[in-house]
């Protein structure tokens, strides 16, 4: 058994869809609001499995990490360019 299989077992038999949905949920509401930057990005690392598709690149990540940043972050990261999503935050 292949360890994408065993995952996709264990977590049908474990988790609910209505849990994982709303998990998702999370996940796409997720802004830094009070959060430090650093606690924000563990959060959103934290959460990032339950993204679903679409999330499976770096790139895709960045600009959601961006999306949920304060707009006067988000201006000044916007500024320069990130190689990967660690260089970001």
């Amino acid at each position: 058994m292949s360890w994408t299989d065993f995952v996709a077992e264990f977590n049908a038999k474990y988790f609910p869809q209505e849990a994982l949905d709303r998990m998702e949920a999370r996940f796409l509401e997720l802004t830094k609001g009070e959060l430090s930057v650093r606690e924000y990005g563990r959060e959103f690392k934290r959460l990032l499995v339950y993204a679903g598709r679409g999330m499976e690149d770096d790139q895709a990540q960045m600009r959601r990490f961006l999306r949920g940043l304060r707009p006067d972050l988000r201006v000044r990261c916007r500024v320069s360019q990130y190689a990967t999503k660690a260089a970001l935050v």
